[in-house]
């Protein structure tokens, strides 16, 4: 800086360099265009396959536009649709090859594993109960081959004393010349005899059977070998009147037997 003197005032005089035309001004704005050459170029993006495909569209049918055979508007045409078909192929390709994301659940801000555990249900089936009464058809009469038909009334008759269901009870219903104060049923053999009823060891149809275990039963038919039929109640619990057995031999199941023989 220079100072030139006037009549009354000091006045700084400023000089400038001058800037040199030529190399290395050039020089200097070679360099700052290439940088901004550099960094335009690092900041555009290649474009997308869907955005070309979208400009490969939109170039075809400018010239289907302006196409003037119509051969020519037909090739342009299928490759457009060509073109469409390659990006919904392209759409379903990407959506197919997505990763899904897993979603971690979070309580109070924290991620919790969860495991999923198959539970199997079972569904409870319902058992129908069916309330099963077991009804007896009681017969009403057997036949016997020596005696013939027998009646079996399973209501109590006129006369009988003993309490209905029992073994007692039934005898006395086919054979009311039985007495009803011979007390249980091992007690009839003696309470029969006392009365003046014959007693024996032999089986005979229209006699009754004792057997000392507590048991009697009214004898519908014999065999010669000695087996016998009867008829009888509370066998087996069936407090009614009926042949329960069939054929069988009497003895040796409940005791000792004797039979009381009705009065001729």
């Amino acid at each position: 800086m220079k100072y030139n003197i006037t009549k009354h005032k000091l006045t700084p005089v400023f000089t400038f360099p001058m800037l040199l035309v030529g190399g290395a001004v050039t020089t200097a704005h070679a360099e700052t265009e290439n940088e901004t050459k550099t960094e335009t170029n690092s900041s555009v993006k290649p474009l997308s396959t869907e955005y070309r495909q979208r400009l490969e569209n939109i170039r075809i049918i400018e010239r289907i536009k302006k196409a003037e055979s119509q051969e020519e508007k037909t090739a342009l045409k299928t490759q457009k649709l060509n073109l469409i078909l390659e990006q919904k192929k392209r759409k379903l390709k990407f959506v197919e090859e997505k990763p899904k994301e897993e979603v971690t659940p979070k309580v109070n801000n924290k991620e919790v594993s969860v495991k999923t555990t198959r539970s199997e249900t079972t569904t409870p089936v319902r058992r129908q109960t069916v309330s099963q009464s077991r009804s007896y058809s009681t017969p009403q009469s057997i036949t016997s081959g020596t005696l013939g038909k027998i009646a079996l009334p399973q209501s109590t008759v006129a006369g009988n004393a003993y309490g209905h269901g029992w073994c007692t009870w039934g005898v006395k219903q086919v054979a009311p010349w039985v007495g009803n104060n011979w007390g249980n049923a091992y007690q009839w053999a003696a309470s029969a005899s006392a009365q003046g009823f014959q007693t024996g060891s032999t089986p005979k149809p229209g006699s009754v059977i004792v057997w000392s275990g507590n048991h009697v039963a009214y004898v519908t038919d014999v065999r010669e070998d000695g087996m016998i039929q009867v008829v009888e109640a509370n066998y087996a619990g069936n407090r009614y009147l009926a042949n329960f057995r069939g054929w069988f031999n009497p003895n040796g199941i409940q005791g000792s037997v004797t039979y009381i023989y009705p009065k001729a």
